[in-house]
């Protein structure tokens, strides 16, 4: 059985694990390998855990637990942080899923709960980057709403170009 709950600093551990566990699958070829190589598990930990204890009202994170364990996680940060956006778009910041279990309903989930919340929160759009050319993640946004906007950048922890997508919540 899937649930999705409100994530707490306990799960930073998990949280982190999974997300280098996603990026070392993922963002082969699209990230360089010492990058890779070099993600620091304690440092992300230490790092989510901040976040965690230090949400702001109009921002989540969300963690899915299939069969009482860790699968996956998202962030969402309200209003989104690019200032070309309006105050009525959140964005969906991070979203993890072990990758054991891809295409198993968990981000499905997860993105579900974050799209009821968001506009419970009074949002009525939600924007994402992910890493260009990371084609299955594309894909599972193009499914379930997002469209390119046609906007780019080159995203810092990754060290790569990333596109940006928008999906209405309405």
């Amino acid at each position: 059985m899937l649930h999705v709950r409100d994530a707490n600093s306990g799960d930073a551990s998990a949280i982190a694990a999974t997300n280098a566990a996603g990026w070392r699958l993922a963002y082969k070829g699209l990230v360089d390998d010492r990058r890779l190589d070099g993600i620091s598990i304690k440092v992300w930990t230490r790092d989510i855990q901040g976040i965690l204890e230090d949400l702001d009202e109009r921002s989540f994170s969300l963690v899915a637990e299939r069969d009482g364990r860790f699968a996956g996680s998202c962030f969402v940060k309200g209003p989104a942080r690019d200032g070309d956006l309006g105050s009525e778009v959140t964005e969906l910041v991070a979203i993890y899923v072990d990758p054991p279990l891809w295409r198993h309903g968990v981000g499905s989930a997860l993105v579900a709960e974050a799209r009821e919340r968001a506009v419970d929160d009074g949002f009525s759009e939600m924007s994402l980057w992910t890493l260009k050319g990371n084609d299955a993640a594309l894909a599972f946004y193009e499914k379930l709403g997002w469209r390119r906007d046609g906007e780019t950048r080159f995203d810092p922890s990754a060290r790569a170009p990333a596109v940006r997508m928008l999906r209405s919540l309405t």
